[in-house]
């Protein structure tokens, strides 16, 4: 189970760290001079082959997915889900929780003026203050979100845009987000994919992207868009 090797190889690291770190607290002479070795017991272990499944969605791909999503038989607020991650490169579980009152009016830098002053724009941004790095991720939102959000909020009495069916008090739990995808895929017209490479789709969208000077987005952009102090990571 590639979830498993996953957890067992964080659990591996994590430990091999703790046994590292009381290896620089502890002085070992004695035992070095009674010819005992002392090493760290998690060197030799090996990991578990973690075999990633994720991919990017091609621009065929995603105009299909965008299109048939109406008539694929999905539920209005699971399809949602899937523009939301696509839209807004988040993690399926950030969108799953996201509230009403995350979305608010602030000002935001957009540029700078001939004069090097900062151009400034009144904006509706979200705030993802629950991630995986424990920071707050504050994101202008384009009008394709906005107009979801709007639909969410006609269609919820929740403080979530995406409530429980059962409960509305909770959100929408990421486990339910698999298999309606997996049923649908014939009616989308796409190769099989989860969830979560939507966010992938995504990353790989923003590095195509080129401005009318011919600039990429930055590594430094797509980390603050990611919610990632570590460019590398996606």
């Amino acid at each position: 189970d590639r979830g498993k090797h996953i957890q067992r190889n964080r659990a591996l690291a994590y430990l091999s760290r703790v046994y590292s770190w009381g290896f620089d607290e502890t002085k070992f002479d004695e035992l070095e001079e009674e010819g005992i070795e002392v090493r760290n017991p998690c060197v030799n272990l090996k990991k578990a082959a973690e075999d990633s499944r994720e991919r990017a969605l091609d621009d065929v791909e995603i105009r299909n997915l965008l299109k048939n999503l109406p008539d694929s038989g999905i539920r209005d607020d699971i399809a949602d889900v899937y523009r939301l991650i696509l839209l807004l490169a988040a993690r399926p579980g950030e969108v799953c929780r996201i509230r009403f009152d995350q979305i608010k009016d602030a000002e935001i830098v957009t540029g700078r003026d001939a004069n090097g002053q900062d151009i400034t724009q009144q904006l509706k941004v979200l705030e993802l203050p629950e991630t995986k790095k424990g920071t707050t991720l504050v994101q202008p939102l384009c009008e394709q979100v906005l107009d979801i959000i709007e639909r969410r909020r006609k269609a919820s009495s929740s403080e979530y845009l995406f409530p429980a069916p059962a409960d509305p008090k909770r959100h929408l739990r990421e486990d339910a987000l698999s298999k309606p995808l997996k049923d649908a895929l014939p009616k989308l017209k796409t190769l099989p994919f989860r969830p979560h490479d939507l966010r992938g789709t995504a990353v790989t969208a923003m590095s195509n992207v080129v401005d009318d000077n011919g600039q990429k987005i930055s590594q430094f952009l797509k980390a603050r868009i990611l919610n990632h102090k570590d460019s590398s990571v996606t």
